[in-house]
């Protein structure tokens, strides 16, 4: 009899053991394994998500993870689309498997995926470096998501001239031999490519540039600066800025018309030019668009000296 019991007593460890090692906090650890799932197609509020099909499966759930508060579903497909997401977001999903009486069978790991930036603003993209003797010219964009920028520029009147595509985030364009003598209005819109499908963003605000063509050229005396120009196409008229600051300071001038192109100045906000000082000026072209009278928001920058003697 204590023969007996004593062998019931190890079976009893053996299986207390048992189901200790397959029961609670380490059950997962015989989760079934999903392949990671692939997003296929975005847009600014919403993604789609595609997964392989688990064996036994009768329903999948999926988290998404990153935005304000983590959104869950499910669903009885191998795909699905989630909206209400904020735009330019990095977010992970997460797609679990459960079989026909609501236990889980397997899971993904979590992936990496991404919501479109939405419309760019104007101080969120521009010019980011110039050579303009070269006539030379970067622009460049900044966001959290995207995989690239295609950027459109076109003339006052809104014949597009150019269209080009930079890849990266920050979607740095470079352009030789196009933007001096032409005043330009440009814009750029983000994209984001899902698996070879490229998807856009909303264009952005169009922002304006007018550089001279060649520069301009000035003749001194003592107390004032004779001003010439070259001319930038599309443009109706010229705004001057004077300063003896080449980045702040500056007062307006005189507006001249765009067949003058030249101008004498004598005095800068009110004070007569000192002799023997350089002094910066900024050329503004003018342009229509879209009939209303517009500045560049980028233009040339000339500087002269009065003569000393």
């Amino acid at each position: 009899m204590k023969k007996w019991l004593k062998v019931l007593g190890m079976l009893l460890v053996v299986l207390a053991f048992s189901i200790s090692f397959q029961g609670g906090k380490d059950a997962k650890a015989y989760v079934g394994y999903i392949s990671m799932p692939q997003q296929t197609d975005v847009s600014e509020s919403s993604i789609t998500i595609k997964w392989n099909a688990y064996n036994g499966a009768v329903m999948y759930g999926y988290l998404v993870e990153g935005a304000s508060v983590p959104i869950e579903d499910t669903t009885m497909d191998t795909q699905a689309t989630i909206g209400n997401l904020p735009a330019g977001y990095a977010l992970t999903v997460q797609i679990t498997a459960y079989d026909s009486v609501g236990n889980i069978i397997a899971q993904s790991s979590k992936t990496s995926v991404k919501t479109l930036p939405g419309k760019l603003s104007k101080s969120e993209f521009g010019p980011t470096a110039a050579n303009t003797y070269s006539n030379i010219y970067y622009f460049g964009a900044n966001t959290a998501t995207a995989d690239g920028y295609q950027w459109q520029f076109a003339t006052a009147s809104g014949k597009v001239k150019k269209t080009a595509s930079a890849t990266g985030r920050t979607g740095s364009l470079s352009l030789s031999n196009f933007i001096n003598g032409t005043y330009y209005k440009y814009r750029v819109r983000p994209y984001i490519n899902c698996n070879g499908v490229i998807r856009y963003s909303t264009w952005s605000v169009y922002k304006t540039i007018g550089v001279l063509k060649s520069g301009g050229k000035y003749k001194a005396t003592k107390s004032s600066l004779k001003l010439s120009w070259t001319k930038v196409s599309g443009a109706k008229k010229y705004v001057i800025y004077g300063s003896k600051s080449e980045k702040s300071g500056f007062k307006k001038i005189k507006t001249v018309k765009a067949s003058k192109r030249s101008l004498l100045v004598k005095k800068i906000g009110g004070k007569k030019l000192k002799k023997g000082t350089r002094y910066y000026f900024r050329i503004i072209p003018v342009a229509k668009v879209s009939g209303k009278s517009v500045k560049a928001d980028s233009y040339s920058v000339l500087y002269g000296w009065t003569r000393s003697f």
